[in-house]
């Protein structure tokens, strides 16, 4: 299978940490009130939870993750910045006045991240303006051209989206787990290469569970609807000095690569492709640490 790289050209944004002037409205909706703190816990585990009631709750995110999250981006649409953007980390407890609605994942901004958007520019002084780059991207494709799919993925019984967008306070109703112990709706990890999703769309795949992995922007060109279960396992490269357990470490070596994993498991694969405008819309961003730190500098110990 070819591992070439395509370099498509897609728009990006460059982020400036600049005030913006005060004759400037900003239309996007705005949190009631939200506060926000560093967090200096050392800890390794990060959230962010949609409460009933139109509250968000971030525990311990850097800020990196937190910009990723509210203009919709994938990982590697955000470029550039300084070491801080992922070793600072913050709690921000958001509380908007009613209740907000989920967005749908591989969708335009919707209310969580565009009150998150105006959060960073009062908080952080985060301002963005459009700029074309080139960027290399991988398409997600059915691997058989009968159309067929693998022996771990299948179509779901259940409407997860639904549940999501329609559950009261905008929270998901909490699905039961399946048999064979993957969430009835969402992805679990084992942080070992071994993923199991329900009630998952092949959008929800590209973006959540292989842009990380693949080290390049995925785009959806599966032509697949609907949602599926599937699980699939493929071999990582450890953290820098971690190792995994003594009883897992052969079967972990023994596992194919992602790409292997996805053709022979799931019936799919990733091929260099062109970005079409679905992924041009994608954004990427960049910061002055300078000027941020400025305005980070009033926040909280």
């Amino acid at each position: 299978m070819a591992r070439h790289l395509a370099a498509p050209v897609a728009a990006t944004l460059v982020a400036a940490a600049l005030v913006t002037p005060a004759a400037q409205t900003d239309t996007r909706p705005a949190f009631a009130v939200a506060t926000i703190k560093y967090n200096r816990t050392g800890d390794a585990a990060q959230s962010m939870r949609l409460q009933p009631g139109g509250r968000i709750v971030v525990t311990n995110q850097p800020l990196r993750r937190l910009i990723i999250f509210a203009y919709s981006l994938q990982p590697q649409q955000l470029v550039g910045g300084r070491s801080w953007l992922d070793s600072d980390r913050f709690d921000i407890v958001a509380q908007a006045e009613g209740n907000i609605s989920p967005t749908p994942p591989g969708g335009p901004p919707g209310p969580p991240q565009l009150m998150m958007q105006r959060l960073l520019a009062e908080r952080f002084g985060l301002v963005v303006h459009p700029e074309a780059r080139e960027m290399p991207v991988y398409a997600l494709t059915v691997a058989r051209s009968d159309g067929r799919l693998g022996p771990r993925i299948k179509p779901a019984d259940r409407d997860c989206l639904a549940l999501m967008t329609q559950a009261p306070g905008g929270v998901p109703v909490q699905a039961p787990r399946l048999p064979d112990g993957r969430p009835g709706c969402g992805i679990m990890r084992d942080g070992t290469g071994k993923i199991m999703a329900g009630g998952t769309t092949m959008t929800m795949l590209a973006i959540s569970m292989l842009t990380g992995p693949a080290g390049r922007l995925i785009v959806d060109r599966t032509g697949l609807s609907g949602a599926y279960d599937f699980d699939f396992e493929f071999a990582v490269d450890p953290a820098p000095g971690a190792a995994p357990a003594p009883d897992s470490a052969t079967a972990v070596a023994d596992r194919p690569s992602l790409f292997t994993a996805l053709e022979e498991q799931l019936g799919l694969k990733l091929q260099a492709a062109r970005a079409d405008r679905r992924a041009r819309h994608r954004s990427r961003l960049a910061a002055h640490r300078e000027l941020i730190h400025l305005r980070r500098a009033g926040l909280p110990p």
